[in-house]
């Protein structure tokens, strides 16, 4: 496998003449996270051929004691050498922001900072674990997650695969994904693994894409005829 540097590197290697314009910027922190969208507009000559595009690109950060490093980059390119408007919400672009919040969430939980995550949710957020407790709200998200980051989760580490994002209409969207977690306190003093599957429900409102509901669970073995 190429890593992302080396295939970057590669690709720099061919070009000459490279400019990039960056267009409607905008940026959201959320505690330790941020989150940066814009509108990349490059050109460039690849084998004496000149080229340009667009697309969209999102960026999700992450407050270390040495600044803010890059944690995620997700781009959505367009054709190359086609005239096009930009249109900030189309769909493409939605997608890569709400990829980017499930990004956050991941990178918010490494981390242990539970104030992130909650920025990352609605005021009245419902979160259903995989075990079916139920919280509800930032502030009973809050208690679930202090007591499990002080319990069998602490340093545990979560990692998202975001299977599909289906639009139900422009401002809500359903996310499938697994959730690998790594670090779980077993009974034994030991370390487990858990892996389960959600369904989030996202919508759009003055404050960007946010986090409605979580919903977890794990596939039953089916039952033999």
């Amino acid at each position: 496998m190429i890593s992302t540097n080396n295939s970057e590197e590669a690709f720099f290697g061919t070009i000459t003449n490279y400019k990039q314009e960056i267009l409607d910027l905008k940026i959201d922190v959320f505690g330790d996270i941020g989150i940066a969208t814009y509108y990349p507009h490059v050109s460039f000559v690849q084998d004496g051929v000149e080229k340009s595009g667009s697309g969209r690109q999102t960026l999700v950060f992450l407050k270390t004691e040495n600044g803010w490093k890059i944690v995620h980059e997700h781009g959505t390119p367009k054709q190359l050498n086609m005239n096009y408007a930009i249109t900030p919400n189309d769909r493409a672009s939605d997608e890569a922001a709400i990829r980017a919040i499930e990004s956050a969430y991941d990178s918010a939980w490494n981390a242990g900072d539970i104030t992130s995550i909650l920025q990352l949710c609605t005021e009245d957020v419902v979160v259903i674990d995989p075990s079916g407790g139920t919280s509800v709200g930032r502030d009973g998200m809050e208690r679930s997650l202090a007591s499990l980051f002080s319990g069998v989760g602490k340093g545990s580490t979560h990692t998202s695969e975001i299977m599909g994002v289906h639009f139900v209409t422009d401002d809500v969207a359903l996310v499938d994904g697994e959730a690998f977690i790594e670090g779980f306190k077993t009974a034994d003093g030991g370390t487990a693994p858990l892996r389960h599957r959600f369904t989030d429900v996202v919508v759009n409102g003055k404050h960007g894409w946010l986090i409605a509901q979580v919903r977890a669970y794990v596939f039953m073995p089916r039952p033999k005829s």
